[in-house]
């Protein structure tokens, strides 16, 4: 029977069971007449139920989103069922409203262990019992960690919840522990576990406990190790083909510098490394005389795009600079960088290009330095810092924060090290250099290049404004700069300072990459090649603007006071 023809009958069927019959001269219904109506509707109410269900999902079966793929929907539900952050008790509530969006949904999540998977301390004991039975021979992510906000019975949650987890060992795919590594807790933590290749350790245990050397059973290599306050066999064949890296607060054996290039030599995968406080017991003796011995070649990471170093011996940090190459870097946090890798030929070249592409991906550069004991600070706007988030969960921006301690560099060394960086579209030069014995190695960076510059202090004005007096004529093509601002802001003026500043400037402007502007039309396209350069916006103090109105009259330059608006120079000031 068509289905129309069908939801008819049963209509009217429905209709007729309705009616309660007759006038009052016809006989009054029995209780069985009456039960037996009851019975039909109830019937009828279920016929039309099924057809109902029937027909939406034969609904739902049109969607475009059913029509995907299996494999493809699946995994899509599975991105949205994933939890934030362990310890954020939210999974088991986004399954349950999964489920309920259609009987398709619903019939999905329960037939796929896939959904099943993540074993948490923060669950509820029925979510628990409900992940253990549906995911009956599969693989676990264990979450040892208390929910947000729990601190009552802390230590007993955890250790009672380990108990039952450590039975399935051999099932662990992720484990994920925070919490306080007792003796016991440190036995089940390094249970057997052959298919564990995630471990995110976390030991709230006083700062030298981080000297406890955890287990490592034979198994498939670990993708992503982060730990915090504990300690692995560093030399365990485990540890290759790394992914995502960060080791913190290790006090007693870190990894020596041969145990450091086997892990990252072994892993071309790796995307992000971050290193920290790492406090050995000999104070990184051996790791100092490591370094002088040992034979360091590149370690390529093609796809490592963050690098953070801080707080760690001199010898581990020189070694990593010094021999990591990563195209893909956009992001280097090093807040103590060795002299060796600035002053030294092949070390200063290797820790260059690392740093060139997170110059390259951000849009702008601040150079700081506020005496001559405090290094040079290089860092991004908006400024990166270090954080310390679970590695999965991790914030990968671009960012650059590097400090350099300059006071026993020279100029020549500072200097040719500058001379090797890429520097993004503006650079904002904020040093303080009067008494700075390396304030000259700014002369060796080219900053004709840097299309948007501004320098706060008049002694860096100067030395910057030396360099571009001095740009070859071979560098044409390769002036960028297009608005040099500065406030000229000094604590010491000596004779002649803004006489070698207005000089230079002029000097610059007069070069072959800026031409006149009555002449702009004519040699746009020169024979030799070379191409105008465009005008150049300059902001000075007023005194500035006046002493440079005249010189720079004839050529397409843009003159205004600092703080305010440009102008052409020839109706700048008054």
């Amino acid at each position: 029977m068509p289905l129309n023809e069908s939801n008819a009958t049963s209509g009217a069927a429905f209709g007729e069971c309705l009616q309660t019959g007759g006038s009052d001269s016809e006989s009054k219904p029995t209780i069985e007449q009456l039960e037996a109506k009851l019975a039909e509707m109830e019937r009828l109410q279920l016929e039309l139920s099924l057809e109902s269900y029937r027909i939406k999902r034969q609904r739902n079966a049109l969607v475009p989103f059913h029509r995907l793929p299996g494999e493809i929907f699946v995994a899509i539900l599975l991105k949205v069922a994933k939890y934030n952050d362990p310890g954020f008790d939210q999974e088991h509530k986004r399954l349950h409203t999964l489920a309920q969006v259609s009987t398709y949904w619903f019939d999905t999540i329960l037939a796929f262990p896939s959904f099943w998977q993540q074993l948490a301390q923060y669950h509820p004991p029925w979510f628990r019992d409900m992940v253990l039975k549906r995911n009956p021979s599969g693989l676990f992510n264990i979450d040892c960690v208390l929910a947000q906000g729990e601190t009552v019975s802390a230590p007993y949650s955890l250790l009672s919840f380990m108990k039952m987890a450590a039975p399935l060992s051999e099932r662990w795919k992720l484990l994920a522990f925070e919490g306080d590594i007792t003796d016991e807790m440190a036995e089940l933590i390094q249970s057997p576990a052959p298919n564990l290749d995630s471990m995110l350790i976390s030991n709230w245990g006083h700062t030298h406990s981080g000297n406890r050397m955890l287990k490592l059973a034979e198994g498939r290599n670990i993708q992503y190790l982060d730990i915090d306050n504990i300690a692995i066999p560093w030399n365990s064949t485990r540890l290759r083909g790394l992914r995502g890296v960060q080791i913190q607060s290790i006090c007693g054996v870190p990894p020596s510098l041969a145990e450091l290039q086997a892990m990252l030599a072994a892993s071309p995968q790796l995307w992000w490394l971050q290193l920290s406080a790492w406090y050995p017991f000999d104070r990184g003796v051996a790791l100092t005389a490591e370094v002088a011995d040992i034979h360091i070649q590149p370690i390529n990471l093609p796809l490592l795009t963050t690098i953070i170093l801080h707080r760690l011996p001199l010898a581990v940090t020189q070694f990593l600079l010094s021999s990591i190459v990563a195209p893909a870097c956009q992001c280097v946090i090093v807040r103590e960088v060795p002299q060796a890798v600035v002053n030294t030929g092949i070390p200063s070249k290797m820790f260059a290009d690392l740093i060139n592409g997170p110059l390259k991906a951000i849009g702008k550069l601040r150079m700081l330095c506020h005496n001559d004991e405090s290094p040079l600070h290089l860092l991004s706007e908006p400024s990166r810092s270090i954080t310390y988030n679970w590695i999965h969960h991790v914030d990968e921006l671009p960012g650059f924060n590097i400090q350099i301690p300059a006071y026993d560099l020279t100029d020549h060394q500072l200097g040719s090290f500058l001379g090797l960086l890429s520097f993004p579209d503006e650079v904002e030069v904020s040093m303080d250099i009067n008494g700075v014995r390396w304030h000259r190695s700014l002369l060796y960076v080219g900053w004709h290049r840097v299309p948007k510059l501004k320098i706060s202090r008049a002694l860096s004005a100067e030395v910057i404004c030396e360099q571009l007096a001095s740009v070859p004529k071979s560098a044409a093509l390769h002036c960028r700069l297009r608005s040099f601002i500065s406030p000229l802001d000094s604590n010491y003026e000596r004779p002649g300072l803004y006489d070698s500043i207005a000089g230079n400037l002029v000097k610059y402007v007069q070069q072959p990459c800026a031409l006149p502007a009555e002449t702009d039309q004519q040699l746009n396209h020169k024979p030799d090649g070379g191409q105008n350069r465009g005008k150049l916006e300059i902001k000075l103090p007023r005194f500035m603007v006046q002493r440079l109105k005249r010189l720079l009259q004839d050529y397409d330059v843009q003159l205004s006071e600092f703080g305010q608006g440009t102008q052409a120079s020839q109706n700048a000031v008054d």
